[in-house]
């Protein structure tokens, strides 16, 4: 009978001590944390991947375009990665609770709580993104990691988490010029890019 293995491991270009790594990973004595810096496409024909795309980059496509079937020219694959950038796997569970914001002083703020909901101690990447929601005549990513922050956690451990986001971190440049706007900004806070990984909230910006 043939077999099949359960798992793939690619440890990228890990260095001369990524073998050791590996061993204590798999055989249980570290409890991973990390997570990918870049997306790994579902398929070649969806390269590149990356998680900050335009809204209009994921318009797709379809075999009538050319009369056949080229995912690398016409893409018909989402530009959401199975595996997006932010991601990674522990032995152990998380949960992120939704944002609370809060705006005052010229700085956004984002607080969370982290619990480790797992049978065993685990360390979790809380991450936040950001879009502005104004009206600027200009297409924005459909989300940009602002803030992270790596959390130590024991099994049923808890822990509050808080991210502040000056002004000028909200803002975007036109023509060499920092440019922030007054509005509505969307905020999310969770373990990865995903969208299925992430909780949002609303924050007003007044200037």
């Amino acid at each position: 009978s043939t077999l099949r293995s359960n798992a793939i491991i690619h440890s990228l270009l890990g260095g001369e001590f990524s073998n050791s790594a590996l061993v204590e990973v798999i055989t249980g004595k570290v409890n991973p944390s990390g997570k990918l810096t870049v997306s790994m496409p579902q398929l070649d024909g969806a390269v590149p991947a990356f998680y900050d795309y335009l809204p209009s980059d994921d318009a797709g496509g379809s075999q009538d375009r050319l009369g056949f079937h080229s995912a690398y020219q016409w893409p018909v694959l989402q530009k959401a990665s199975p595996m997006p950038f932010g991601f990674g796997l522990s032995y152990t569970t998380f949960d992120i609770s939704t944002p609370m914001a809060e705006y005052k002083k010229g700085e956004v703020h984002i607080r969370v709580t982290v619990k480790n909901t797992g049978k065993v101690a685990g360390k979790e990447v809380v991450q936040v993104y950001h879009r502005p929601n104004t009206s600027a005549g200009l297409e924005f990513p459909v989300r940009r990691l602002v803030r992270f922050d790596k959390v130590d956690l024991q099994a049923g451990e808890s822990k509050d988490v808080e991210f502040s986001i000056p002004n000028k971190e909200l803002g975007y440049y036109v023509n060499a010029k920092l440019i922030v706007r007054e509005g509505l900004y969307n905020f999310w806070a969770g373990s990865s890019s995903r969208a299925e990984d992430l909780k949002g909230v609303n924050v007003t910006v007044a200037l």
